[in-house]
């Protein structure tokens, strides 16, 4: 008996012709596995015209379209829980969601690859590695994160925010439903740390993407905030707090302020006052933005976040952020030593901020006890 897979995305802003082109290519490479398939689109708008919905449907057949009904944005992990709670009803035995702009080297191998390493492996969940395409929220956020909180995972989850995943439909469902999981930028996190402390078998396989967006700091820096309180909102990280204690990386400094600030045992604040200085990069402002404004908000140390000016430019070097990285869990555990973690965790749980966007528990309860608006 054939296996079922729901291929689903959340579809914001790709143009609709590559969104078709994405599906064509994607179910072509499924049907040489011998999958039954279930295309899923969550439209993540809120004024896509009836004209545009019905010319999908006429290109990809049999794909359930789930339109979003509510305007609190960002919404791609409401999007998750919705297209995973079909796949649930539908019976699904695996579940993907994959963007639909990733730039992916070789479909087929890709698709080959994920797959058969879930199911041979019989793992739960496979987060791909997209390697030299991660940018500041894995190399900056994830990596320290990881390595504060999930040591024991630090080979294994190398990307842990590349945007797609493939899972066991019941596995997904399980985190997807718990009611610590964000639909904000804050359920990528979740979907890695609700895994763990749900004892999933989890692991990455390497994808070749060949580039990915990069948007401007005024923007990104809402994902640093959301994905930041989901890591601290979670009931486990009192446990894991033990980890960042223990934690004696050696950190080797890769500029002069840097030796400076290693030197010296400087405060969340003086850190921000030394990086705010004109004479720190572009890149190395990346810790503010990824790391030391989010946990100076989050725990109390600041009350205001400043205005972050942005250009079309690139935001940061890429490879001057790689050297930064391991500064950045200097920085994060500066910033989090201290701390009285039951303050932060109820801090985390019951914030409210613009920058936190408009999501609570409560509206996201009522949204998934609500059927999902999909047709054929």
């Amino acid at each position: 008996m054939k296996k079922v897979i729901v291929w689903g995305t959340c579809w914001l802003n790709e143009s609709i012709d590559l969104l078709i082109s994405f599906y064509k290519t994607s179910i072509k490479s499924l049907q040489k596995m011998n999958f039954d398939i279930i295309p899923m689109i969550f439209d993540a708008k809120i004024d896509n015209n009836e004209k545009d919905l019905n010319y999908i449907r006429e290109n990809i057949n049999n794909v359930i379209i789930i339109k979003n009904t509510i305007n609190i944005f960002p919404n791609k992990n409401y999007g998750v829980a919705l297209i995973t709670n079909k796949a649930y009803e539908l019976k699904a035995d695996y579940i993907a969601i994959v963007d639909s702009d990733w730039n992916i080297k070789e479909n087929y191998s890709f698709i080959n690859n994920i797959l058969l390493s879930l199911i041979k492996n019989d793992y739960d969940i496979i987060i791909p590695d997209i390697k030299d395409a991660a940018g500041r929220s894995n190399i900056l956020i994830g990596k320290t994160a990881i390595t504060l909180f999930y040591p024991e995972y630090k080979t294994i989850i190398k990307t842990p925010f590349p945007g797609s995943l493939v899972a066991k439909t019941i596995k997904l469902f399980t985190i997807v439903n718990d009611k610590s999981y964000h639909f904000d930028w804050g359920g990528e996190w979740d979907i890695i740390s609700l895994a763990i402390d749900k004892g999933m078998k989890i692991n990455s396989i390497l994808v070749e993407v060949e580039g990915t967006r990069h948007r401007p700091n005024n923007s990104k820096i809402f994902d640093s905030f959301q994905i930041w309180r989901a890591i601290l909102a979670n009931d486990s990280i009192k446990e894991r707090f033990k980890y960042l204690q223990a934690n004696d990386k050696e950190i080797i400094p890769y500029n002069q302020i840097s030796e400076m600030i290693l030197a010296n045992n400087y405060s969340t604040l003086e850190l921000i006052e030394i990086l705010e200085n004109g004479d720190t990069t572009d890149t190395e402002k990346q810790n503010l933005y990824m790391i030391l404004y989010p946990i100076a908000f989050l725990t109390g140390q600041i009350t205001n976040v400043p205005i972050i000016q942005s250009n079309d430019k690139m935001p940061y070097d890429k490879e001057e952020i790689k050297k930064i990285s391991d500064f950045a869990i200097y920085c994060a555990k500066r910033a989090l030593t201290n701390c009285d973690i039951e303050k932060v965790l109820n801090r985390c749980q019951n914030i409210k901020a613009k920058i936190l966007s408009d999501w609570n528990f409560e509206i996201q309860r009522d949204l998934l006890k609500e059927s999902c608006s999909g047709d054929k």
